[in-house]
C-alpha cells in the first residue's frame, strides 16, 4: 500500500534568483539556474570546488532526507538482509579458459568487490590478479572499470573511478610481482592491447566525451603517447577493442543509428588507422576477422533486421562486401562472433532468441542451432576470447530457471553445465509454471505474452495479476530469471496498445479479470530512462510481497533487438568488468 510522506518542519527551500537567457531566439527564465555550477566539470573531479552556496543547499537536502527516512531504518535493514539472503555471497564465476590459464572472479562472504584470479589450465595454485576489495579500502568511493590481460598474460591493464566522477584512471599491474607500475593514465574510457608492450586507449574530454585514441608503449612516459585518432563530431563516441583473431585493434566510433570502424594491424601497431567503410547516414556495422576476410554484421541496403557480409581484409570497403547470411525480415541478428573455423550468431525470431553456428566454408544449409525445451527463456552469448577453439560459452535463464552458464562444443554439439546461480534462501523451479501465448494487437501484430504462476494458483480469474510491458528504442524485455525465488517487476508500457491486447487475451482465457488498474497513472510512471533500464534496476521486495508475487502474471513486449546477458563476471575477458553475478543486465548492440 502506498504511503504518503508529510513534509517535516524546516524543510530546505532553494532561493529564487531570477535569471534570463536566450536560446534559439527564445528568452527563457529560470529562478534556479544558480544551482548549475559554472565550474561543474571541475567539481566532478574535486567536489570541494563546488560553490559554497550550492554545497550548503545540497548538504541541507541530504540531511532532510536522512531525517525524513529515519523511521524506515528497520525496514531498510530488513530489505537488505532479505536481498542478501537471495545472493550467494561467497560466490565465484565459472572459470574461463584463455590461453594457458583459466580466468575467473570470486567474492568472499561479506565482501563488496570481487577478486580477479587465474589458475594454470593444467592445474596448479590460484594466482590473484587484482583484489578489488584491497584497492577499494583506500578510497571513499571505488568502481572498477575495465580489466584487460596482455597477449603474453604478464600485464593486467585495469581502470577505476575513485571519486564518483566517472573519470577512470588506467593502471598496469605486473602479474608476477602483484604490483602496479609506477604511473597511471587519467581519464581513460576503454583500452585494447596490440601486443605485449603496446596498448591503445581512449581518453575522454572535460565533457566526458570519449574522443581521442592514443598509443602507449608499456613503461614509457604517458606524456610521450602518440595521438592516433581524434573524433571531432560530438555526436559520436569512440571505443577501442582487440579483435578475437588478435590480428587487429578496432577503433569504433558512432552514435545510436550509424557508426564507422577503423582498424590497426597488431603486427604493425604504429601504422595509421585504416577505415573499413566511411560513415554513412543510417549505416550500422560491426566486424570480426576470420582468416583473410572480415565478417560484417550490418543493416546495409535496408536490412532492418541485419545480415552478415564478408570482405577481403586487403579491400574491406563496402564496394567489396558480399552476402553470406541474407537479411530475413522478422529474424533479428543480434550479435556475431567468429573463431578460426566457426561463425556463431545470436538471432531472435518471434521474440525468442536462438544461437546458430556454421563451420567455416560450409553452406548455410548446414547451420545448426542450440535447442532448448522451455517455452520462454533468455539467452546470452559469451564467446571465448581465444580464436582457435571449438569451445563456445552461453548463458541461459527462464522465469523458473536461475541463470546458468554452459560450455558448448561446436563440433560435437555437447553442452556442459558450468554454473547455476545459487539462491541461498531457496528456490524450486518445480514450484512454478511458465507458459507463452500470443495476443493480437490493434494493428494485427502478434504480441508475445509470458505467463508465470505458482503451480497451485487457480487459473479462474481470482488471482492478483502483475503486468509489465515495454517497447521503445528497440529495447526488448526477455523473460529472465531473477535470483529472488519469485518474480516482482512492476513497470509501465510505453506502447499501451500491445499491453491492452495482453490484458484482453488474459481476460478472455480466464487467467485474470479486467481491471481499470491494469496500467499506472501518468504521474506514477517512471521516466523514459528509468523505464529503459528498469530490468536492471528493479528493486527486490520484502518477504510478504515476495509471497504475494508467487501468483503473479507477467508480460513482456514484442521488440527484439537486445541480447540478454546473464552470468558470471567480472573477468579479464568480460566486455565490461562492471558486470557481476549479483545482477542481471540487458545489453544492446
Amino acid at each position: 500500500m502506498l504511503r504518503s510522506f508529510k513534509a517535516l518542519p524546516d524543510a530546505p527551500v532553494a532561493d529564487r534568483r531570477p535569471a534570463a537567457f536566450r536560446v534559439h531566439g527564445v528568452e527563457l527564465r529560470d529562478d534556479y539556474a544558480w544551482l548549475r555550477a559554472p565550474n561543474w566539470q571541475e567539481a566532478m573531479r574535486e567536489p570541494e570546488r563546488l560553490p559554497s552556496d550550492i554545497a550548503a543547499y545540497l548538504t541541507a537536502e541530504n540531511a532532510y532526507y536522512k531525517t525524513a527516512m529515519a523511521d524506515t531504518a528497520a525496514l531498510q535493514q530488513r530489505l537488505i538482509e532479505e536481498m542478501r539472503g537471495r545472493i550467494k555471497e561467497d560466490d565465484s564465476s565459472a572459470p574461463r579458459l584463455h590461453g594457458p590459464y583459466a580466468y575467473a572472479s570470486r567474492y568472499a562472504e561479506g565482501a563488496e568487490y570481487p577478486v580477479l584470479v587465474r589458475t594454470p589450465e593444467e592445474g596448479g595454485a590460484e594466482q590473484v590478479l587484482l583484489d578489488v576489495n584491497a584497492e577499494a579500502a583506500a578510497q571513499e568511493y571505488f568502481q572498477l572499470g575495465q580489466s584487460r590481460i596482455s597477449p603474453d598474460h604478464r600485464t593486467l591493464a585495469w581502470t577505476a573511478d575513485v571519486n564518483g566522477s566517472e573519470f577512470h584512471r588506467l593502471s598496469f599491474r605486473d602479474v608476477e610481482t602483484g604490483r602496479d607500475l609506477g604511473y597511471r593514465i587519467e581519464d581513460v574510457a576503454s583500452v585494447a592491447w596490440a601486443d605485449a608492450h603496446t596498448l591503445f586507449y581512449v581518453r575522454v574530454d572535460a565533457r566526458h566525451h570519449p574522443s581521442k585514441v592514443y598509443r602507449h608503449r608499456l613503461g614509457s612516459d604517458p606524456a610521450e603517447d602518440v595521438l592516433v585518432y581524434t573524433e571531432s563530431d560530438t555526436r559520436y563516441g569512440v571505443h577501442v577493442q582487440r579483435l578475437r583473431s588478435g590480428g587487429f585493434v578496432a577503433i569504433s566510433t558512432g552514435m545510436n543509428d550509424e557508426n564507422e570502424i577503423h582498424v590497426i594491424s597488431t603486427h604493425d601497431p604504429e601504422a595509421a588507422p585504416r577505415v573499413i567503410e566511411p560513415r554513412t547516414k543510417g549505416l550500422e556495422y560491426e566486424i570480426e576477422q576470420q582468416g583473410d576476410a572480415f565478417l560484417i554484421l550490418t543493416n546495409a541496403d535496408e536490412a532492418f533486421d541485419f545480415k552478415v557480409m564478408t570482405a577481403p581484409v586487403a579491400t574491406p570497403s563496402r564496394a567489396h562486401w558480399a552476402e553470406i547470411l541474407p537479411h530475413e525480415p522478422g529474424r533479428m541478428i543480434v550479435s556475431l562472433a567468429a573463431h578460426e573455423n566457426w561463425t556463431i550468431w545470436l538471432e531472435r525470431r518471434d521474440a525468442l532468441p536462438r544461437i546458430c553456428h556454421l563451420r567455416r566454408g560450409r553452406p548455410l544449409s548446414e547451420t545448426r542451432a542450440i535447442a532448448f525445451g522451455e517455452e520462454a527463456y533468455a539467452l546470452g552469448t559469451d564467446p571465448s576470447p581465444d580464436y582457435d577453439t571449438d569451445r563456445f560459452r552461453f548463458t541461459y535463464s527462464s522465469p523458473t530457471t536461475p541463470p546458468q552458464v554452459y560450455d558448448y562444443d561446436l563440433s560435437s554439439g555437447e553442452r556442459v553445465l558450468r554454473k547455476t546461480t545459487e539462491i541461498p534462501s531457496g528456490h524450486d523451479p518445480a514450484d512454478y509454471v511458465t507458459r507463452r501465448i500470443t495476443a493480437r494487437s490493434h494493428d494485427g501484430a502478434m504480441v508475445p505474452v509470458t505467463i508465470l504462476h505458482h503451480r497451485d494458483t487457480a487459473l479462474d480469474g481470482t488471482a492478483p495479476c502483475l503486468l509489465y510491458g515495454y517497447g521503445s528504442y528497440g529495447v526488448s524485455c526477455p523473460p529472465p530469471s531473477r535470483p529472488t525465488g519469485c518474480r516482482w517487476w512492476i513497470g509501465a508500457s510505453s506502447t499501451p496498445s500491445p499491453m491492452c491486447a495482453a490484458v484482453r487475451s488474459l481476460a478472455a482465457n480466464g487467467t485474470r479479470r479486467p481491471s481499470s488498474r491494469a496500467s499506472p497513472t501518468p504521474s506514477s510512471m517512471p521516466s523514459r530512462r528509468q523505464r529503459r533500464w528498469s530490468p536492471k534496476a528493479a528493486p527486490r521486495p520484502a518477504a510478504s510481497s515476495c509471497r504475494a508475487a508467487r501468483r503473479a502474471v507477467f508480460w513482456w513486449g514484442r521488440s527484439s533487438t537486445c541480447a540478454p546477458v546473464y552470468g558470471p563476471g567480472p573477468s579479464p575477458t568480460c566486455p565490461s568488468s562492471t558486470c557481476s553475478p549479483r545482477s542481471s543486465t540487458t545489453a544492446c548492440p
